[in-house]
């Protein structure tokens, strides 16, 4: 019995701890405010950006650091800190400046600096692949470097037949005009043979005996004018204007069958295109008498909502410093005036804009800092508000009975 009652009280002590725990842990979670703070700072050689969220009077603090080249998620207890995540990029590397090898392009070559005098003599008496000799009455100045044969091809002697063809002059050829503007001499008539007729098939016959009435016609021989033209002379048969007069009363009324079916089922999509338009028309305005009757009924209720949970969160201390100089002093002291006016007008908005000018030389460094405050009591009193309003109930019980009864109707 006595370790059963030890056991009993060993359990209901460390109930009543986690119990006493737990609530000392959610009034803290309830009533202590988050905070995150930002910095902000750059300058013409870097930037750096850090988010930290602070918790228990600065005891707990995770964040993110950032710059250029590397990003850190680090996590803070205390004095104890440790990176959890790193991302760093490899900064470019800049070459250094190396001396160009003699021959290249951009460094000077030494065949092409200036020799004096004694510097060539040495040069041509001490090279390897021939010895010249030198002239000792010839003066110094006279005396050149070897020079690399050109590329050009050489001259060769002309032969004599072709200084022969180049000294005599080339026979001058005929204008081609003439030859042109002479006429041909006419060519004689020749006697036309006798045209031979083809023998045409029977149905061939009949027809042209109908159509053309022209004598056939023989062949003379041509006198030196141009042959007349034969027209074809088509006869007239009354029986086939009859016949073509009737095809074109019966395409008539064909084409306008065509028509006035055409323009009835536009009538009728217009017609219907028009019914369609009314119905959404009525149907929108509908929706929209709708919506104005239930923003009344409950527009109060969520801008009280609004004004509850706005307190819920607030901006602390934002600050910016500036400091920068141009490169002419007169120009920043004008800069200067203007941003001071601005500078006034941001206090209104609580935002602390302090522009330093600089006169050493162009540079530029900025600081900014700002903090959000979040208080969660406030937000869990703004919900629990909302959820006391009868009128907000009311409203979900008839949306609830409209969306049983559509669907009702959807399944029969």
């Amino acid at each position: 019995m006595e370790i059963a009652t030890t056991i009993w009280l060993l359990t209901k002590w460390l109930l009543l701890i986690a119990v006493a725990g737990g609530l000392l842990v959610g009034l803290i979670a309830l009533f202590h405010p988050l905070r995150f703070n930002l910095h902000l700072r750059g300058s013409i050689r870097g930037q750096r950006a850090e988010l930290w969220f602070v918790y228990l009077f600065r005891i707990f603090r995770l964040g993110i650091v950032a710059s250029p080249h590397t990003q850190d998620v680090v996590l803070q207890i205390f004095f104890w800190k440790k990176v959890l995540q790193r991302n760093q990029r490899s900064k470019p590397k800049k070459d250094a400046p190396t001396d160009s090898p003699i021959g290249s392009p951009t460094s000077p070559q030494v065949d092409d600096l200036p020799k004096s005098p004694a510097e060539q003599r040495q040069d041509v008496v001490e090279s390897p692949k021939e010895v010249i000799p030198v002239d000792e009455t010839r003066p110094l100045e006279t005396v050149a470097p070897e020079s690399e044969p050109e590329s050009e091809p050489e001259s060769r002697p002309e032969s004599k037949s072709e200084a022969k063809s180049e000294s005599e002059p080339e026979p001058k050829s005929e204008p081609e005009s003439k030859s042109e503007s002479e006429p041909e001499p006419e060519s004689q008539p020749e006697q036309a043979s006798p045209v031979e007729e083809m023998p045409k098939p029977a149905s061939q016959v009949g027809d042209t005996e109908e159509i053309s009435t022209a004598e056939p016609i023989s062949a003379e021989p041509s006198t030196g004018k141009a042959p007349t033209k034969i027209e074809k002379i088509d006869t007239i048969d009354p029986f086939s204007q009859k016949t073509d007069f009737k095809q074109d009363s019966s395409e008539e009324s064909t084409s306008e069958r065509q028509t006035t079916g055409e323009s009835d089922s536009w009538r009728k999509r217009l017609r219907l295109l028009r019914k369609r338009i009314a119905d959404k028309y009525r149907e929108g305005k509908k929706w929209l008498r709708l919506f104005g009757r239930k923003y009344k009924l409950l527009s109060p209720i969520f801008w009280k909502f609004y004004r509850r949970s706005r307190k819920g969160f607030r901006i602390d201390s934002p600050a910016l410093l500036c400091r920068y100089a141009l490169h002419e002093p007169y120009l920043t002291g004008m800069c200067q005036g203007n941003l001071a006016i601005f500078s006034g007008m941001l206090q209104r908005f609580g935002i602390d804009f302090v522009p330093v000018p600089v006169f050493t030389g162009p540079t530029l460094y900025s600081k900014a800092k700002a903090s959000l405050v979040l208080m969660p009591w406030r937000f869990v009193f703004a919900v629990l508000a909302l959820f006391f309003e009868k009128i907000l109930w009311q409203e979900a019980w008839k949306l609830f009975k409209w969306y049983r009864a559509r669907k009702t109707v959807s399944t029969t």
